[in-house]
Formats: C-alpha cells, sequence, structure tokens
C-alpha cells in the first residue's frame, strides 16, 4: 500500500522540521530583517505544523495498518491463502 510510506515519510519530515526550527530557536539563528517577536511566532507556527505533519502521517500509518488487518481477516475468513 502507499499509505504507509506516505505516512512514514510525512512523520520523519515532521521530525526534521521540528529539529530544524529548534535547533535554529536555541542557537539564536534568526531570518534578516524581521523582529525577534516575529521570527519566534513564526517558529511556533513551524512547530505547530510540525506536530500536524507527525500527526497526519501517525494517522495514514494507522489507516494503512487498519486496512492490512481487515484484508487479512476477511481472506482468513474466506479461506484463501494471501
Amino acid at each position: 500500500m502507499l499509505l504507509k510510506p506516505l505516512g512514514s515519510f510525512l512523520m520523519g519530515a515532521g521530525f526534521v522540521v521540528g529539529a530544524v526550527v529548534g535547533v535554529s530557536l536555541i542557537a539564536g539563528i534568526n531570518v534578516a530583517g524581521l523582529p525577534l517577536l516575529v521570527a519566534i511566532g513564526l517558529g511556533k507556527l513551524t512547530f505547530l505544523g510540525a506536530i500536524g505533519l507527525m500527526g497526519v502521517g501517525a494517522g495514514l500509518r494507522r489507516l494503512a495498518t487498519r486496512q492490512e488487518q481487515r484484508r487479512l481477516a476477511s481472506v482468513s475468513q474466506s479461506g484463501e491463502e494471501p
């Protein structure tokens, strides 16, 4: 299925985005020309985006696992081999 690899990719992308933003905030890396308050707000919004990516990725992986379990259950009930 396509859902499980896509979910893994989205969770990984969310982790990478969150890690990069976290390191940049800790290190004090700032976008030139932005006031500090705007940069912190942008960082917080990016964290929310990273959390959203990880949540959607986890949901897709769960959906793929649920579909696979249902498919295996229906195959085992019908007596056919997977």
